[in-house]
C-alpha cells in the first residue's frame, strides 16, 4: 500500500503541523465518551461546511491506513465517485472518510472538501447536492429511529445513488457517505456492488506508530514499541486509549531522552485505563529521577 503522507516537509511547516497535532492530542484525552481517532476533537474546527485544510493536513499525517483502502481510494479517483462507509460509529469511519478527503486534494483530485447536510426529510434528493466545482463531499446518514412512527432514511435511498453519481459527474466532485450496517442493510437495495469496499480496523500499534513518528520525528518508535509489556497495553486498546498511550509515551520520552523507563512488575488488568494510569505514574517517577541527577 503505497503511503501517502508527507515526508518530506518544510521544517516550518513541520514545526506548525507538530504543534497542531499535539493540540489535538490534548484535547481528546480532555473529551472521554464516544471517540474515533480524532473525529470529535476536530468537530469545532469546521467551519459550517468547510473541512480546514490543516485539519486535512493532519489527518494525512497520523492516519494509519486500513486494509482496502485503496479499493474505496479508486472508487473516488473518478469524477461522481461515491464511498458507503458501512461502519459502527466508533470505529473511525469519520476519520477514514476524511484521509480519503484529504488524498484527493493532495493528488490533484478536487479542490476542497466539505460536510453536507442530510436535511429533514426521509430522502436526499439530487437538488441538495451543492453546486461548487471539484470539491469532495461527506455526507453522514441520520440516525434511523426505532419508535415505529420515527424518522428514518428512505429504503430508496440505495436505489438513488446512482442519479447522485450523475449529478456529481457534471461537476468533478465526490461523496463519501457515513451509515452503518443496519442501516445499510435495509437501504442498500439498488445501490451499485462496488459502492461501500470493505475495510479493516487498523491495530491500535499502527496508529500509534503513526501519531508517534509524525508528532515528534526524533522518538525512537522501534525501541519503545519493542517493549513487550508495553505492547500488552494495546491489546483491544480504544482509540482513545490509544492516544492515552501516545501521550505517556512522549511524557516518558521527553522527560529522560537517555533511557527507556522499565515497566517491570506492571501487570495486564481488566481495565486498560487503569494499566494506563500505572504507567503514566512511572513516567512521572521516571521524570522526577531525570531532574533530580541533574
Amino acid at each position: 500500500m503505497h503511503d501517502r503522507a508527507d515526508t518530506r516537509i518544510d521544517s516550518t511547516i513541520q514545526q506548525s503541523l507538530q504543534a497542531r497535532l499535539a493540540n489535538i492530542r490534548q484535547e481528546a484525552l480532555l473529551n472521554f465518551g464516544e471517540i474515533n481517532a480524532i473525529k470529535q476533537v476536530f468537530e469545532h474546527t469546521l467551519d459550517h461546511s468547510e473541512i480546514e485544510p490543516s485539519y486535512l493536513a493532519a489527518v494525512r499525517a497520523v492516519f494509519a491506513a486500513p486494509e482496502g483502502i485503496d479499493t474505496a481510494y479508486a472508487c473516488l479517483q473518478e469524477p461522481g465517485g461515491i464511498v458507503v462507509l458501512n461502519r459502527l460509529a466508533g470505529t473511525g469511519r469519520t476519520t477514514i472518510a476524511h484521509a480519503l478527503l484529504a488524498w484527493l486534494i493532495a493528488d490533484g483530485f478536487i479542490d476542497g472538501a466539505r460536510v453536507i447536510s442530510f436535511g429533514g426529510s426521509a430522502e436526499f434528493p439530487v437538488k441538495r447536492l451543492p453546486r461548487e466545482e471539484r470539491q469532495g463531499f461527506l455526507l453522514e446518514l441520520p440516525i434511523d429511529e426505532e419508535d415505529g412512527g420515527g424518522f428514518q432514511v428512505s429504503q430508496r435511498f440505495g436505489s438513488r445513488l446512482e442519479s447522485l453519481s450523475y449529478e456529481l459527474r457534471k461537476r468533478n466532485n465526490r461523496l463519501i457517505i457515513l451509515t452503518h450496517p443496519d442501516q445499510w442493510r435495509r437501504i442498500k437495495i439498488g445501490a451499485p456492488s462496488n459502492v461501500a469496499p470493505d475495510l479493516k480496523t487498523p491495530a491500535p500499534v499502527e496508529i500509534a506508530k503513526k501519531w508517534l513518528a509524525a508528532e515528534d520525528e526524533d522518538f525512537p518508535v522501534d525501541a519503545w514499541l519493542g517493549d513487550r509489556e508495553l505492547i500488552e497495553l494495546f491489546d483491544n486498546a480504544s482509540p482513545l486509549d490509544t492516544l492515552q498511550i501516545v501521550d505517556l509515551m512522549l511524557r516518558a520520552h521527553r522527560a529522560d531522552h537517555g533511557a527507556l523507563p522499565s515497566l517491570a512488575g506492571l501487570r495486564r488488568s481488566r481495565d486498560l485505563m487503569l494499566d494506563v494510569r500505572i504507567v503514566i505514574g512511572h513516567a512521572g517517577e521516571t521524570c522526577e529521577r531525570a531532574q533530580s541527577s541533574r
